[in-house]
């Protein structure tokens, strides 16, 4: 088996059993393989997700409103409205790992409810 073949079987595995493997997304910080509620952060998730679903917000003008807020990216960075776009179709709000075009259930808590983050994406299957 390759190198290749081999990371992507460990990557795999942990999506497969809800261990988060990449860099905390913005709303949670990491411990391990596990993610945990970063609550100032969760509290902008939540935000955003109301800006969209409630007022119908384009992710360009949430963006513009994170910024007027002086609210900072993870990285310390302004959002755009592709950094709030990624953070509304990102499935890790709703408590789940997406691998490989699949999704898989996730041991971290999630930010959103599943209901919420389907009127935004309709079009992501659940299984």
């Amino acid at each position: 088996m390759s190198h290749a073949e081999r990371s992507y079987e460990s990557r795999l595995y942990m999506a497969e059993n809800g261990y988060y493997t990449n860099p905390a997304p913005f709303g949670y910080s990491k411990s391990n393989y596990s993610l945990k509620i970063n609550r100032r952060e969760a509290k902008v998730v939540r935000m955003m997700f109301d800006w969209k679903t409630e007022n119908h917000f384009s992710p360009s003008l949430i963006a513009f409103e994170l910024n007027r807020l002086g609210v900072k990216t993870k990285k310390y960075n302004k959002w755009t409205g592709f950094s709030v776009d990624y953070v509304l179709h990102n499935p890790v709000y709703i408590g789940k790992i997406r691998y490989d075009g699949m999704l898989f259930p996730a041991k971290h808590t999630p930010i959103i409810s599943e209901e919420q983050f389907y009127k935004i994406n309709k079009h992501v299957k659940v299984d």
